[in-house]
This record gives C-alpha cells, structure tokens and sequence, in this order.
C-alpha cells in the first residue's frame, strides 16, 4: 500500500468511525456504509 493510499483510508476510517482493517482498495462507499464524501471532512 503507498504511504497516500494509507494516509486516505486512515483519514476515512477516522471520520467514518470505522476499522481501517474494512477498507480495501476496491471498496466502495456504500460497502463501508458511508453515503456521501460530504461525511467525510
């Protein structure tokens, strides 16, 4: 994994109060139950 894509799932596993072990680079928004980006600041 490279050190932007771990920095972005950490920062969305943070503001979507989720495991960063759930996301995967091919999940989707509606798989980490996230509706919107606006979710995430």
């Amino acid at each position: 994994m490279s050190s932007v894509q771990h920095e972005t799932f950490d920062i969305i596993a943070k503001q979507a109060k989720i495991e960063l072990d759930t996301i995967k680079p091919e999940s989707t928004l509606k798989d980490l139950g996230i509706a919107s980006l606006d979710a995430i600041e």
